[in-house]
């Protein structure tokens, strides 16, 4: 595997990251660590945050 053939996939995989996003399909997946998911801090986007907010969170 040669440097350039390497690079060439990684641009691939990102151009595919790029799509992905783009139509909606990385949405449910988070970026953010667990600990963001159980107790969403307010800068979270909404799509990350979860359904069921716990007991006791501030809105």
């Amino acid at each position: 595997m040669y440097p350039e053939d390497r690079k060439r996939t990684k641009q691939k995989i990102k151009l595919r990251i790029t799509t992905m996003r783009k139509s909606g399909r990385l949405e449910k997946r988070s970026v953010y660590p667990p600990a963001c998911l159980s107790a969403c801090p307010p800068s979270c986007p909404p799509s990350h945050q979860p359904t069921r907010l716990p007991s006791g969170y501030g809105l």
